[in-house]
């Protein structure tokens, strides 16, 4: 059985071999290894409504939707940041600090993303330090998303000592 994909940017196969997917991107990853019957995105949200974030969280980042992590990723309060990633597995933390990084880069809430990257540094910093070259990419453009920001607001908040030195 053949399927096109709406874009016509891939197509999938399924064969005898399994299911086969082919794309046009570079940037689009299916990995079917962490995935089973129950992990959809019905069941993400149906985890959100029941507030059961850590396990919303979880079943985002084996489907690796983008759009479903970042919900999930908003949905918790600081309150319960370190909750929720104490509960996330070190197999999961190359796609979140991925997450983070492009959280970073749109800048919608700042403190609440770094607190996040802050207390999975706390967390799981052994288990990063340990595998830091399979994290490495990931952490990488964490780096650099956060050094563009600090970059950003040091620019910002000279400009506004300069102007406020004016108005004196």
């Amino acid at each position: 059985m053949l399927e096109n994909c709406p874009t016509g940017r891939s197509f999938s196969a399924a064969t005898t071999e399994g299911v086969l997917v082919y794309s046009i991107d570079d940037s689009f990853i299916f990995d079917p290894t962490d995935l089973d019957i129950d992990v959809t995105p019905e069941a993400v949200d149906a985890a959100l409504n029941e507030d059961k974030l850590s396990k919303a969280l979880i079943l985002s980042l084996r489907l690796h939707e983008d759009s479903l992590i970042k919900k999930c990723i908003f949905k918790v309060s600081p309150i319960d940041i370190p909750a929720v990633v104490s509960s996330i597995p070190y197999r999961y933390l190359q796609r979140l600090i991925e997450a983070f990084a492009d959280l970073l880069e749109s800048r919608p809430h700042l403190e609440f993303i770094l607190r996040w990257c802050q207390e999975l540094c706390k967390v799981h910093g052994n288990s990063i330090q340990q595998n830091s070259r399979k994290l490495l990419p990931a952490l990488k453009s964490l780096q650099t998303a956060i050094t563009r920001t600090h970059q950003d607001l040091k620019e910002t908040c000279s400009s506004n000592e300069y102007m406020l030195q004016y108005l004196r």
